[in-house]
């Protein structure tokens, strides 16, 4: 009798925490060289380290689970691991075996300790670099619909079946036909069955879902993708080099531009880019009134398209009253990094007839690049005058201005 899918949670149907196993044992004896193909650089980072920075993105994988070669541990020591500071996501990797079943079923076997068999994995090949949000997305969301979910590319050319001495025996329909990629998702308890019984049995399989099938377990198919390629060969790895210098020069880089005004007023203390700057008056407002800090927070916001600080800050809650807008910014700068941005630069005006602020700038670079993980020489600050004219002519108060240059990093950490 076939298995039937296990229902998915009525109240959390697609959003249930994923475990990843990493199978990254291969010699790469296809690949040719000396170092494991998993090792080889693409651009800045080993190949690996590409895979694992792809899954740890996303924020429904909760935990990753690297497998690799029984006498790999020198090699992620010295070339993996200094491209993977704070991960916290990451398992410390388990030695595999010497082939590509073996090492799932030693990973399943770690994980069999800790996970319940509702719980989902995923098996996905080390040297696929590239898996992207919207695949990931497709696998997580079709969860309701079976136990096993695997990614299938539609073939385009025609297929046809020889025999060793490479005569047509057969054309096939290419229509019923897919080529599968990784990562494949699974209810943990029948993949650890499956697996289980494989062993004893002494059964192989290309990949995990066949041990699946053959348990006539239903393995539903959603869309792969191209650009999911496994280096294999060395023309491979050229390509993924192709990819990594595309998805470079086409970043997506976003701007964004901030302003502020605050009156003056007496009784408070000026504050500019977090330093307390000796002024006879301050700035009026429902935090601290750091009118440049203000501009920096609404250009970061602007360019990750998150709104403003009146939303996200308003004047009529209490929270904020006198707040120091150094933590603002922290607030601030961890929303856009959960967007998947990072800072490329930062560049501020502010405009006022006095104080003299130029004794003072080099120290609200500092305070801005440190709360934003940048270097000072990323935060451009200055000031200006407007030859006395306007309200800032007049001394009745500050403005600033800021534009901002923000990268895309990661994909956005939210589902939708």
């Amino acid at each position: 009798m076939m298995p039937t899918p296990t229902p998915c949670h009525p109240l959390d149907p697609t959003l249930q925490p994923v475990t990843v196993i990493v199978v990254a044992a291969g010699r790469g004896t296809r690949f040719g060289g000396d170092l494991p193909k998993q090792y080889h650089p693409i651009g800045t980072q080993p190949l690996l380290a590409h895979t694992l920075n792809r899954l740890h993105d996303h924020p429904l994988i909760h935990t990753i689970l690297p497998v690799i070669a029984p006498d790999g541990a020198e090699l992620w020591q010295q070339i993996l691991k200094p491209h993977l500071p704070g991960w916290t996501k990451m398992l410390p990797p388990v030695p595999g075996g010497a082939e590509r079943q073996e090492s799932v079923f030693k990973g399943l076997q770690v994980l069999s300790h800790s996970l319940s068999g509702q719980a989902w994995v995923a098996i996905h090949d080390g040297a696929r670099p590239f898996p992207s949000r919207a695949l990931l997305d497709r696998l997580f969301k079709a969860r309701c619909q079976a136990d096993a979910i695997i990614p299938a590319i539609v073939i385009q050319d025609t297929i046809k079946r020889i025999d060793e001495t490479g005569i047509v025996t057969e054309t096939l329909n290419r229509a019923t036909l897919r080529r599968i990629q990784t990562p494949q998702l699974f209810r943990f308890g029948p993949l650890w069955h499956c697996h289980q019984e494989a062993t004893r049995l002494g059964q192989t399989a290309t990949d995990d879902a066949a041990l699946l099938e053959h348990h006539q377990y239903p393995v539903l198919t959603v869309a792969g993708e191209e650009s999911n390629l496994k280096v294999t060969r060395p023309e491979d790895l050229l390509r993924a080099q192709q990819l990594i210098r595309h998805t470079e020069d086409t970043m997506d880089a976003c701007i964004g531009q901030g302003f502020d005004v605050h009156r003056f007023t007496p009784d408070r203390p000026l504050i500019l880019g977090g330093v307390t700057i000796p002024h006879d008056q301050g700035l009026l407002g429902h935090s601290d009134a750091d009118v440049l800090l203000h501009a920096v927070m609404d250009a970061l916001l602007g360019a990750a398209g998150a709104r403003d600080i009146g939303h996200h800050f308003p004047d009529r809650d209490p929270t904020y009253r006198g707040a120091d807008s150094r933590t603002l910014l922290r607030t601030v700068y961890t929303i856009i990094t959960h967007k998947g941005f990072a800072v490329v630069n930062v560049d501020a005006t502010v405009i006022c007839e006095a104080p003299r602020l130029a004794p003072h700038i080099q120290e609200m670079c500092q305070n801005i690049a440190q709360i934003l993980h940048v270097t000072p020489d990323q935060i451009n600050v200055k000031a200006t005058t407007t030859e006395r004219l306007g309200f800032t002519g007049r001394r009745e108060g500050i403005a600033a201005q800021a534009v901002v240059m923000l990268r895309r990093t990661t994909t956005p950490a939210n589902i939708g």
